[in-house]
């Protein structure tokens, strides 16, 4: 199953950060083709302006050295910037996601510490005692932009991220995504 990069869910957007960023295009039927990375242009300036207006993004963190498998020929109808990404020989190649290359650096910074300080949690603790999901700290210099991560594996349901969403953001009125 094939998640959204990014989406609305009470007010909130969220975004899921990893493989899901590569969009792609029809091809030929059943051959998707890879058309770029999330954020498009567009949706860049939306992300940067509910930034700026300190509205509720929570970056769910998926992965963060993401890497998507294509075929050489599936790269060959790609925008150059995305093929650039490409690693590997032969026909199958893997596909890059640069970390949080979408957000500011303060906050990108920030995203790439919680994900570290999440994986030695996780290395530390057994997984018995683990949360499903961590969350971040607020931080004051941007109180709308929150970080989570899954620490074990379960489907994040509409109702589920519902939940995750009014954790990460209790004075937004809970309703479902």
């Amino acid at each position: 199953m094939t998640t959204l990069p990014a989406r609305l869910c009470a007010g909130t957007l969220v975004v899921f950060e990893g493989p899901s960023r590569v969009l792609w295009t029809p091809g030929a039927p059943g051959s998707p083709v890879p058309a770029g990375l999330w954020p498009t242009a567009a949706d860049a300036a939306e992300v940067a302006a509910r930034i700026a207006r300190r509205e509720p993004v929570l970056v769910v963190l998926e992965e963060i050295a993401a890497t998507v498998s294509v075929w050489r020929h599936e790269l060959d109808r790609a925008p150059a910037e995305l093929a650039e990404l490409a690693e590997g020989e032969g026909e199958l190649l893997d596909l890059r996601v640069p970390a949080l290359d979408w957000l500011p650096e303060p906050l990108r910074e920030r995203g790439l510490a919680f994900w570290h300080r999440s994986t030695a949690r996780a290395a530390r603790e057994p997984a018995v005692l683990l949360p499903a999901v961590l969350l971040d700290e607020p931080d004051e210099g941007a109180p709308g932009v929150r970080f989570a991560r899954r620490l074990l594996p379960f489907p994040l349901t509409t109702t589920r991220l519902a939940h995750l969403v009014a954790g990460a953001f209790p004075q937004e009125t809970p309703h479902a995504c």
